[in-house]
């Protein structure tokens, strides 16, 4: 059910697979329950409710472990998430998958932020490659568009600063390194404190894993295809006039 998860930076403590003897058996377990997940899920992600469902697949959708442990893998322990949402229960796996990079967004929760990047990518792609999307939109529409992901590019690079300012680095990937170095009492005297810094995970478009997902999603029959383009631009500003006061 959307809103069930919600997703918060965190790194995987329990055993990892390669590191597992079992792993095997327990990955067997594991997929022949996802289908189950996926069918009982509706394909929607249970954070931000995203419905990954193209052509009868599930695209961008995962099944995550709800305790940590991939060898739970009761029903009741596994739920499906988009792999924004997911994300962020792995930010070791981030920085070197998927090349994802920490902003300070407070304004914005995890689940809205995952939002305005899918906004910022189809209005990107839509803009450099007009025939992803098979609507036709008006040079106005597309001026509009460019103008305030160009503004909202510029206060993502500033939020992005912010992050090395106080941590040195912007790479998520550095910050699972760090975490997962944390004894299990110490992560979670740090976990609070994870939660009030805003941090949140902003994805590089262009890396080919992100963009074969997103890009079937804007695709005629994709769930995002839909979505009157005419709207974007006020979907951004809004955003964008909300983050510029701070």
């Amino acid at each position: 059910m959307p809103g069930s998860i919600q997703p918060s930076i965190g790194v995987k403590r329990s055993t990892w697979r390669v590191h597992d003897p079992h792993a095997r058996a327990a990955d067997a377990t594991f997929t022949a329950a996802r289908g189950e997940v996926l069918t009982r899920d509706g394909g929607k992600c249970c954070a931000c409710g995203f419905h990954g469902r193209v052509s009868g697949g599930s695209a961008g959708i995962e099944v995550h472990h709800v305790d940590d442990n991939h060898h739970n893998n009761a029903l009741v322990n596994l739920a499906s998430l988009c792999w924004l949402c997911h994300s962020y229960f792995h930010v070791g796996l981030v920085g070197i998958q998927r090349r994802g990079r920490l902003v300070a967004m407070p304004e914005v929760s995890p689940i809205e932020f995952n939002q305005l990047q899918r906004i910022v990518w189809f209005a990107s792609w839509q803009l450099s490659e007009g025939s992803v999307i098979e609507n036709a939109i008006s040079s106005a529409i597309c001026d509009q568009l460019g103008v305030v992901v160009d503004e909202l590019a510029v206060v993502l690079a500033l939020r992005e600063q912010r992050v090395i300012s106080r941590l040195g680095f912007s790479d998520a990937g550095v910050l699972g390194g760090a975490l997962m170095g944390l004894s299990d009492a110490q992560f979670d005297a740090i976990s609070p404190e994870l939660e009030r810094s805003g941090l949140r995970l902003w994805f590089d478009e262009t890396h080919p894993v992100n963009r074969d997902n997103i890009v079937r999603y804007v695709q005629p029959g994709g769930v995002f295809h839909n979505v009157p383009i005419s709207t974007w631009s006020a979907m951004l500003r809004s955003v964008l006039s909300a983050l510029k006061r701070n």
